[in-house]
């Protein structure tokens, strides 16, 4: 008797795993089936579909009977250029991307721009009738339809920032004063120089050259081309001095005893900062420069402290007032000494005495 309960314990509790083994597979299956819908339902996804879809048209033929490709007249840059073979070359490259453009917080339309590199190629408009749908709770989504699908076959223009001693081409053909922007702000930069070009359809082929005639890389980032260097421009009081890899660097004076230091090299360059204290800091880009920096006017005669060491009178300049000039004719009055002084420490403490 008890091994026939025995044997009959082990049967159901055989047959109780069973069941809870068919039911987590079940469940598995379950949650991956609504983790396809759900990716599915996505709009980016019905999106890829679209540009999908355009591909296969470029490739089967079909797509002229839907979308004609507009006329287009090509500029110096794109001189000789198949216009309409390149552009359906791009929409059947492998690196096109869906990039969202606009999407209404209310879930009702979503659009989304069809990319190659920085050139659009296609517009697609997503509707839905607002009402999400919800699955184990954690899963909210909406039932995206197609609105419309736009190619998109429109001129670009862009901006080219280098520095002064760069060339750029384009497509093979050098930039010149006829794409050259200039300023009229007399405070410019003027180790930049900017270019401007207008009428592009592809993809542009940009070449920058070194002073030294090297190619460098470059980034087109909303428009914009600028080399890949490292780039810094410091601002300081002109009581400090740069170096760059060893090298002094004078900068530019901008005014009210400030000068701007524009550094640009294609490796990461050393950038020292000192002050007339013996202090000295190495500059790795950003504004995190520790500085106590204070212009202070007094008598001639008073000394002055900056951090418990004495200010050097070379970093004085002498004032002129021209109602004390007349009265020293009278009387002896010293002069009026203006120091700017700089020190590579955060709120350095300042003394002031007179020497006497």
């Amino acid at each position: 008797m008890k091994q026939k309960r025995k044997s009959n314990f082990k049967f159901a509790y055989v047959v109780y795993l069973c069941v809870l083994a068919v039911l987590a597979i079940a469940s598995i299956v379950y949650v991956k089936v609504l983790l396809t819908q759900y990716e599915k339902a996505q709009p980016e996804y019905i999106a890829k579909q679209q540009m999908n879809e355009l591909s296969a048209m470029v490739k089967d033929g079909t797509i002229e009977r839907y979308f004609p490709f507009p006329n287009v007249e090509t500029g110096k840059f794109e001189s000789g250029k198949n216009i309409k073979e390149k552009y359906y070359d791009m929409l059947c490259s492998d690196n096109l991307e869906c990039v969202l453009d606009h999407k209404e917080i209310d879930g009702t339309h979503a659009t989304y721009k069809i990319m190659s590199g920085e050139v659009e190629l296609a517009d697609v408009a997503l509707k839905s009738d607002g009402v999400p749908k919800q699955k184990l709770i954690i899963f909210v989504y909406y039932d995206w339809d197609v609105e419309s699908i736009t190619p998109v076959v429109k001129m670009q223009s862009y901006d080219v920032e280098i520095p002064s001693d760069f060339t750029v081409s384009l497509n093979g053909i050098a930039l010149g004063d006829d794409e050259r922007v200039k300023s009229d702000d007399p405070n410019a930069d003027d180790s930049l120089k900017k270019y401007r070009v207008e009428g592009l359809y592809l993809q542009p082929e940009f070449r920058i050259l070194t002073s030294d005639g090297k190619p460098t890389e470059y980034n087109i980032i909303k428009n914009k081309v600028t080399p890949v260097l490292f780039d810094y421009t410091l601002t300081i009081p002109d009581s400090l001095s740069v170096t760059v890899n060893g090298v002094s660097n004078p900068g530019t004076p901008v005014g009210s005893g400030m000068i701007r230091h524009s550094i640009r090299e294609l490796e990461e360059p050393e950038v020292m900062i000192y002050d007339s204290f013996g202090n000295s800091e190495k500059y790795e880009g950003g504004n995190k420069l520790p500085l106590t920096f204070k212009r202070i006017t007094v008598p001639e005669g008073y000394r002055i402290t900056f951090d418990g060491m004495d200010v050097p009178n070379s970093l004085a300049v002498k004032t002129e007032v021209a109602e004390l000039d007349e009265v020293r004719k009278y009387s002896s009055i010293p002069e009026t000494m203006e120091y700017s002084v700089s020190i590579l420490k955060d709120n350095a403490p300042i003394s002031i005495r007179n020497a006497s």
